[in-house]
């Protein structure tokens, strides 16, 4: 009888892994399930899925700020951008999921996703930031911001690279995590002293500058984070040669406190 039942479990299982492929969504989307490899999860990897090792997988998470530079810190109720990337080679498809938790394994963040193939779900305890079906792009981008006001965020991410043949066989997952602490309280005072605001925004020509002082260095950034333009010493920003589009302006006074903010070119 228990030989029976255990053939029979894993049927199932067979049978759930090869369901889920064909739907080729994300686990929590199509079967309530995180496999992030987050405290009481597992992975694609190692529950019967996708865990032929091929094409090399390696995931990588990045959280940056609105200029495009990687945060050691973050603080609460502040928005970031994250990237998810599968660093696979061959692979004609790609799968993600990612968490966030607290030093108590608690979620506190809030998503979104900007990758056209993307979704956030919620489920009972934890929400995950996922594909919506087979990505053909080995990346998934979005923001994230949490209300945890000390204390640690981890993220845990696992990404699978297929072969796209409608099974779980030949392919690869790789799994990460990425710790990031909460501010300092000095570092918090330093930040919050520092802003500006900018106008026109949409701008087509001119942007101008309304900060207490005349700041000493201004970059203007693309939506990718690369740095397009330097300025020093001046509030009035000649963009009429940016083609159209989003940036983000980071503008830094003499004390070194640096403010960021988004800016849609005509």
């Amino acid at each position: 009888m228990k030989k029976n039942v255990k053939l029979l479990f894993s049927v199932l299982s067979i049978v759930l892994c090869f369901t889920l492929m064909s739907n080729s969504g994300g686990r929590a989307s199509v079967a309530n399930q995180g496999t992030t490899g987050a405290p009481g999860e597992g992975t694609c990897g190692n529950n019967g899925c996708h865990d032929d090792g091929n094409f090399s997988p390696e995931v990588i998470i990045s959280i940056t700020d609105d200029s495009g530079a990687e945060i050691t810190e973050y603080m609460p109720n502040t928005t970031y951008n994250f990237t998810i990337t599968n660093n696979a080679t061959g692979a004609s498809g790609y799968g993600f999921q990612m968490t966030a938790l607290d030093d108590n394994n608690a979620h506190s963040s809030s998503w979104s996703v900007t990758s056209s193939n993307g979704g956030v779900v919620a489920l009972s305890n934890r929400t995950y930031v996922e594909q919506m079906g087979t990505s053909a792009e080995n990346t998934l981008t979005g923001t994230w911001s949490t209300d945890v006001a000390d204390g640690n965020v981890t993220f845990y991410a696992a990404s699978n690279a297929v072969n796209g043949n409608s099974s779980p066989g030949g392919d690869g997952t790789a799994i990460t995590s990425l710790t990031i602490p909460a501010i300092t309280s000095s570092n918090k005072n330093v930040l919050s002293s520092f802003s500006f605001e900018l106008s026109p925004n949409p701008v087509v020509d001119f942007i101008y500058l309304d900060v207490e002082s005349t700041p000493n260095q201004i970059e203007v950034y693309d939506a990718f984070g690369r740095l397009i333009q330097s300025f020093y010493n001046q509030k009035q920003i000649d963009v009429s040669m940016l083609t159209p589009g989003n940036y983000y302006l980071r503008v830094g006074n003499d004390k070194n406190q640096f403010a960021t903010k988004k800016f849609l070119k005509l």
